[in-house]
């Protein structure tokens, strides 16, 4: 992967909000350059910001940036329009759509836990 990448979370359909992922190399700069946070600096890890989404200036949806540990969330209003300016302003600055997002460290630990206990309810032949 050589290109941030960015998958859309929420349906593909109007709807309150929708959530887009966006990761890999670049993605803190690109994040830099579409938001202007209505606070002096983008989110740290861990929380999040409220602030405007622009195409080179040009507002797009007032919008709320979630800074996690390998990637970045961007909250923006549901409707298709909104969806498909801020898909198109991501991906005409490099970025790649994609139908998966990544694992991401956090989310591990839950998955292998979710794992665990599904497989202490499961039989088999050969199960000791």
């Amino acid at each position: 992967m050589t290109a941030p990448q960015v998958c859309q979370l929420t349906a593909p359909s109007s709807g309150s909000i929708g959530v887009l992922q966006l990761w890999g190399p670049g993605c803190d700069a690109l994040a830099e350059a579409i938001f202007t946070p209505r606070r002096a600096a983008l989110p740290l890890v861990g929380e999040l910001g409220l602030g405007t989404l622009h195409d080179s200036g040009e507002p797009i949806d007032e919008a709320i940036l979630v800074r996690l540990a390998d990637r970045w969330e961007i909250n923006v209003h549901g409707g298709e329009l909104v969806m498909r300016k801020t898909l198109a302003l991501l991906e005409s600055q490099g970025c790649e759509i994609t139908d998966t997002p990544p694992l991401g460290a956090d989310r591990a630990p839950a998955i292998t836990a979710e794992l665990e206990e599904a497989l202490r309810h499961l039989t088999s032949l050969f199960a000791v």
